[in-house]
């Protein structure tokens, strides 16, 4: 899904998300954090976020993340906090239909991948002249694009999945959403369960003030502890 970047990376913010499985202490998880996340499951499930994606032919095509129904639940602060279990890309986002499955990932790994792989996410403006973008891309809705790169690492191998979204407001929202998730589902060995989401995300906001309350919420972290050269 396209060749290793050299970026910006994402790191990890140590007093975001606290707590480790070798301590055995369940993570403590900021108010704002909580509902930046509530704000990312709910955006990408009611609306998607439209990308481009690099395929293996090293092409820009139109894709639309969203999150599976699958969920683990992690406990935090005595809450029962439920984290997607992975990132999907679709041809088409059909509005009617919010649920989507990991079965939906084939063998080679199409169509998504799952959070627990992920193991590196990096952002940076730069273009790259080796994945260029066509010239109705750098004139439409992408031309102020941000690349982020997911690093993956399945059985026997690592593969970056390239994906250009349309701001570097978009990108921020999506590298310190997965960020947040990682942290969840790593640093705690309280019990978990992984099924259909039993706890619904509800929002009294459109899908527009769910984005809008999501950046306001990213303000309160530092730009500089998420966009780090």
């Amino acid at each position: 899904d396209g060749n290793s970047q050299t970026g910006t990376v994402v790191p990890s913010n140590p007093e975001s998300v606290a707590g480790s499985a070798s301590t055995g202490k369940p993570p403590n998880m900021p108010v704002n954090q909580k509902r930046f996340l509530e704000n990312f499951v709910h955006t990408l499930r009611s609306e998607g976020m439209e990308v481009l994606k690099l395929n293996r032919d090293n092409k820009w095509q139109t894709r639309y993340l969203t999150v599976s129904k699958e969920v683990q639940i992690v406990n935090v602060n005595n809450e029962r906090v439920p984290c997607p279990v992975g990132m999907l890309w679709l041809k088409k986002f059909n509005h009617r239909n919010k649920d989507h499955s990991i079965s939906s990932i084939d063998k080679e790994g199409k169509g998504g991948v799952l959070v627990t792989q992920l193991v590196r996410v990096s952002a940076t403006s730069r273009a790259d002249p080796g994945q260029p973008l066509t010239k109705k891309q750098l004139t439409g809705k992408f031309k102020d694009s941000v690349l982020v790169t997911l690093r993956a690492k399945e059985t026997s191998a690592t593969r970056d999945i390239c994906l250009r979204c349309q701001s570097k407001q978009d990108a921020h929202f999506l590298c310190t959403s997965i960020r947040i998730v990682l942290e969840l589902m790593t640093s705690t060995d309280g019990p978990a369960s992984v099924g259909e989401n039993k706890s619904k995300l509800e929002l009294d906001r459109s899908s527009s003030k769910v984005r809008n309350a999501a950046n306001s919420d990213a303000a309160s972290v530092k730009t500089s502890d998420m966009w780090e050269v």
